[in-house]
Parts: structure tokens; C-alpha cells; sequence
């Protein structure tokens, strides 16, 4: 599952990681020797879900030319004014393209790369409603360029109780790299960033 789809950038490229593990898997297990769709085989499916309307359909499109619909859902999420719907809209789509059975309605992986005020207590609703379990990892994008430090308190704090493991990987904002600055050499540190990888070893 992914929280923020935009464009579709990130989803297509998680759906071209899954192709390749998927064809390797393919090649590794050769019994059946070309026999059947690779889709047909396909163990996973990602869904990801966006608020704005124009740029879900945007991504949709985006998505529908790579080739990749067929397992990526991009699901739009509604706003009320107060909250949102992420849980519901979640678990809907969970039912539609995994299956009823609730094991299956379990997140085995979860990226974070939404409203960066929304970290934290989006992801304390997806722990409540049980889709965030033993064995789900969580990666959010932009804790260090977005200083989201309510989010890395709150998964430091769960690891102090053993729920999980988490860790920050530094890297740069996307687009840039080492040695990318704005204006003078004094700006060298302005796209330092890092993902909190995040791994549950109990059920929250």
C-alpha cells in the first residue's frame, strides 16, 4: 500500500521492482516451463491511494500505459472536512483485489509519502484497524527534508516496547544528489533527507 500516489512516479516504479522479483521468482521455479499468463502468477498487488482527484486519474493513465493496471489500484480517498476516509477506502480495495479472507486483508508493506502532517496518525489508524501487523515494514519518505519528528518519536517509542524495529537511512530529496545546491556552497546541506524503514515484529 502507498499513501500519496500523485503522478504515479512512485507506484511505477515499486510495480517495475515487482515485475523483475516476480519474473525472477518465474525463472527460478522453471516446473512449469513457460506454461501460463505471468499475471496469472502474480503474488501481490499494489494498491495506492491519492485525495486529489486530477492527479488519481492522472495517475491512473500513467499507470494504464506502463502496462500495469492489471496490478496496481490506484484508490482515491475523500475528505469530510473533519477526516479522511484512508481506513475504509484501504480495506475496500484490499477486499477487491486480494479476497475476503481477512489474512489477506493484511498489509505486508506500507510507503509513506502523503501530507507529511498525516504520518503519524495515519499510520496510528492503520495500526488500529489491524491491516498493520507482525511482519509488515513501513518505509516513509522525507522524515529529515519535511523534520517529521512527531512520526520517528512515535516509532522510536514503539521500538522501545519491542513492537518494532525502525532505523533511519539518510539520502538526498528526490531529483538531487551530492553536490546538487541552490545558489552558493553554503547550500550544500539543503537537500540532505532520509526514509524511516520501520519493521513489526508483534502486532501493534
Amino acid at each position: 500500500v502507498e499513501l500519496g500516489t500523485y503522478c504515479g512516479y512512485a507506484s511505477i516504479l515499486m510495480g517495475r521492482a515487482i515485475l523483475e522479483s516476480e519474473s525472477n521468482k518465474l525463472l527460478e521455479d522453471d516446473g512449469d516451463d513457460g506454461g501460463g499468463d505471468d499475471m496469472d502468477d502474480m503474488a501481490c498487488h499494489l494498491i495506492t491511494t491519492e485525495i486529489n482527484r486530477e492527479y488519481a486519474e492522472i495517475a491512473t493513465e500513467m499507470i494504464r500505459l506502463c502496462g500495469m493496471d492489471d496490478f496496481i489500484t490506484v484508490t482515491q480517498i475523500s475528505y469530510d472536512g473533519h477526516d479522511t476516509d484512508l481506513v475504509r477506502s484501504v480495506r475496500e480495495s484490499l477486499k477487491t483485489t486480494i479476497g475476503e479472507d481477512a489474512k489477506q486483508q493484511q498489509i505486508d508493506f506500507l510507503f509513506i509519502d502523503h501530507d507529511k502532517d498525516s504520518y503519524k496518525s495515519d499510520l496510528i489508524k492503520l495500526e488500529s484497524s489491524g491491516m498493520i501487523c507482525r511482519g509488515t515494514k513501513v518505509v516513509a519518505d522525507n522524515v529529515l527534508f519535511a523534520n517529521i519528528h512527531d512520526y520517528r518519536t512515535y516509532v522510536r517509542e514503539r521500538a522501545n516496547d519491542g513492537i518494532v524495529t525502525t532505523r533511519t537511512i539518510e539520502c538526498y530529496v528526490e531529483y538531487s544528489g551530492d553536490g546538487d545546491v541552490v545558489g552558493n556552497s553554503n547550500d550544500v546541506g539543503t537537500y540532505t533527507d532520509g526514509v524511516e524503514i520501520t519493521d513489526y515484529l508483534l502486532d501493534p
